[in-house]
């Protein structure tokens, strides 16, 4: 496994967790351990994490937001944009190719790529043809695909939405927004609190794995 994956790729640190919940800890339930209070894992050394996410409640009310952020949890660059989108998959499209442009700004070639929209997964895959050929979104899908097909290290999965809250957070900033787009180059107020929390997480997860290699 260490030779397969980095030490913090998503995959390891699974592992690892479950490791750590069977191996003598069998008296506490699973759902009552320390795993349930992890919210974020961190990205590979040398990798930055993108969680996007977009919200959606009109064509006048779309919205959507991102962060970056370094593997240590610490903040990189958020944003909160306003969106002229028919339907929440567009919201989250755009909120999506927003993300990847902001880190395309800055030259990061190491990137990991988090959304809580599960369906983005499947018509952004860039291993298949467009599945969507006559989408009517099928200008940004393919403008989205190509970003992630750019050059670039670039892992892109699905999570559920409590270990995206902070790019959720982002998102509904922007509802409230005059202006149609802010760049936060520190955590806003409102999504302290869960930004917190996901620092909290990487804290966690290092010393699973320190304990976990210790024995």
């Amino acid at each position: 496994m260490k030779s397969a994956f980095s030490l913090y790729s998503a995959f390891f640190v699974d592992y690892k967790l479950t490791s750590y919940i069977l191996r003598g800890k069998g008296k506490e339930k699973v759902e009552d351990s320390a795993v349930k209070s992890l919210t974020w894992l961190p990205p590979a050394p040398g990798f930055l994490k993108l969680n996007t996410d977009g919200a959606w409640k009109g064509i006048d009310k779309a919205d959507g937001g991102g962060v970056l952020r370094k593997e240590n949890g610490d903040w990189f660059l958020g944003y909160s944009s306003k969106y002229n989108a028919k339907t929440p998959l567009a919201a989250e499209l755009l909120a999506l190719r927003e993300g990847l442009s902001v880190a395309k700004t800055f030259d990061i070639d190491k990137l990991e790529v988090e959304t809580d929209a599960d369906s983005l997964i499947f018509m952004l895959d860039t291993s298949t043809v467009n599945p969507y050929p006559h989408h009517e979104l099928v200008a940004v899908i393919e403008e989205v695909r190509r970003m992630l097909k750019g050059n670039w290290q670039l892992e892109f999965r699905h999570i559920p939405r409590f270990k995206n809250l902070v790019a959720h957070g982002l998102a509904a900033i922007a509802m409230d927004m005059a202006m149609g787009h802010k760049s936060h180059f520190d955590p806003p107020l409102s999504v302290m609190g869960d930004y917190e929390n996901d620092k909290a997480s990487v804290v966690t997860v290092r010393s699973m794995i320190r304990e976990e290699n210790d024995n």
